[in-house]
């Protein structure tokens, strides 16, 4: 997918799952949509134009009840002379794509427009995406389904360990189908073995993600093979979502913790607790409240309850999959809960009646899913402005301190920014001949990228645009070597 089309892609993905599904208007309510998507609308706008990436931000939304029609005005900040010669037709891929992944005119009956203009002003092109559009995705745009496939298996976080003997080696994209190479360790049994094990350790975590749902929406396809230690194929089977549902109704429970770990986990937990309940009540940027939080120790469950006070029709439909998918990024990555506790966390929200919602939940094995570029996504996005005056603040706040040694061998002595780049000067003690420079650099790269990419501060920045400059230099303020790291380092596109 080209450099436009992906930012379209991602952008379009952001807004649309903020609006959710409205549900379908019914006989009874002819109205309703309308009024969600109104609603919707004069909360946004106030907050837009917001970019998705240097070249492109979104400017206005506009709903037409009478139409039936949800408008995106887009601007592109470069002349048309300058995008390349397949702007216009990658980005009615990546609109088709986008507003049918997330289910927004298949629910809703509305269409989904996106027009596209120059930076005067002047309308370039307009693009609709209707409800028949995405019940035809596969058929009538499969070039493009394929590459949206092929960019979902090459962000795809292969090799992931699993556990001691089951790996998930590499994802690839078969056409509309992406295929993910199983690795299981040690003679391996027959096949239906090999299928009720799989069923248990990795379908329930794997069928419950939201790019997996996303496949399944646009009507792509997911595969899985199985291999052993020699790389030879055991055993080849589909998912698609009826059978993700059979076989997670298959899944038998998880391994029992220990008693001593489990009054390890307790004693963390309450301490985790008590300090949530003195808390509350909390406002989190999904538009819900967490009000009330409890353990059960036996099972090890972290119980928050949550009251969403906005339309009901905007927290339920497709939109419910990213709102599973941030869950598990703020309590995996942002609040570590589950893989640092160990626990279930669990988030029963109900709306202003009192009527549940939704039941979110977020286990330990789902948090090893949890990439870089999903901590990203899960942050509040930066315009260009504020992106600059974040990292003038960095600088601002730890020039003053400098110089200051942060080992017996290594200092911090300089920073500076400009309006997208943060650059590090670090002086080394003692003397790298340069047959040890190569391999030192490659070494601080390694430690300095799995530091950035851990940080959600440092993606919050990377996914904005930023870039970071580590500069070393010897005693003598003799250049060695630049470590430089972007948001793709981190998987962030």
């Amino acid at each position: 997918m080209s450099r436009i089309a992906g930012m379209l892609a991602a952008g379009f993905v952001l807004l649309l799952a903020a609006l959710g599904s409205a549900g379908p208007a019914s006989a009874q309510a002819p109205d309703a949509t309308c009024t969600t998507l109104t609603n919707f609308v004069a909360a946004t706008q106030p907050n837009l134009p917001q970019p998705i990436d240097a070249t492109t931000e979104v400017t206005e939304l506009v709903a037409d009840c009478d139409a039936r029609v949800l408008l995106f005005v887009l601007r592109y900040t470069l002349p048309a002379d300058q995008l390349p010669p397949t702007a216009f037709e990658d980005a009615r891929s990546a609109f088709l794509i986008g507003a049918c992944q997330q289910g927004i005119a298949a629910d809703t009956g509305w269409t989904l427009a996106g027009e596209f203009r120059a930076p005067d002003g002047t309308a370039t092109a307009r693009f609709d995406t209707t409800a028949a559009d995405c019940t035809a995705v596969a058929a009538a745009a499969p070039g493009q389904l394929a590459e949206y496939v092929a960019n979902v298996a090459a962000a795809f976080p292969a090799p992931l360990v699993m556990d001691d003997t089951l790996e998930i080696a590499a994802a690839r994209a078969d056409g509309a189908t992406l295929v993910l190479m199983v690795h299981l360790s040690g003679a391996l049994p027959d096949a239906e073995t090999i299928r009720a094990d799989l069923a248990e350790r990795l379908v329930p975590v794997l069928c419950t993600t939201s790019q997996v749902t996303a496949l399944f929406r646009v009507g792509a396809g997911l595969g899985i093979t199985v291999v052993d230690d020699a790389g030879r194929e055991a055993l080849s089977f589909p998912l698609d979502g009826p059978t993700c549902e059979a076989l997670l109704a298959f899944a038998g429970p998880q391994p029992e913790v220990d008693a001593a770990a489990l009054a390890a986990l307790c004693t963390n937990a309450d301490a985790v607790v008590a300090d949530m309940q003195a808390a509350l009540p909390l406002v989190n940027d999904d538009g819900t409240e967490t009000v009330a939080v409890a353990f059960d120790c036996p099972s090890g469950t972290l119980t928050l309850s949550a009251v969403f006070t906005g339309p009901v029709d905007l927290f339920a439909g497709p939109a419910l999959a990213d709102r599973e998918a941030f869950h598990d990024v703020q309590h995996c990555a942002l609040d570590a809960l589950a893989p640092g506790l160990g626990v279930a966390v669990v988030t029963e929200v109900r709306g202003a009646d009192g009527a549940l919602l939704a039941t979110l939940t977020t286990t330990p094995p789902e948090c090893d899913f949890i990439t870089p570029a999903m901590v990203a996504d899960a942050l509040p996005r930066l315009s260009p402005d504020a992106l600059a005056a974040e990292l003038a603040e960095i600088v601002a706040i730890n020039t003053p301190g400098l110089p200051a040694r942060i080992s017996d061998t290594l200092s911090l002595v300089g920073m500076f920014n400009g309006p997208a780049v943060l650059v590090v000067f670090y002086q080394l003690e003692g003397t790298l001949v340069p047959e040890q420079i190569t391999a030192f650099a490659e070494r601080v790269r390694t430690q300095i990228l799995s530091a950035d990419c851990a940080d959600p501060n440092q993606l919050q920045l990377l996914r904005a645009g930023a870039s970071f400059a580590y500069r070393y230099s010897d005693p003598n303020q003799n250049a060695l070597f630049t470590v430089t790291i972007a948001g793709a380092d981190c998987g962030i596109r």
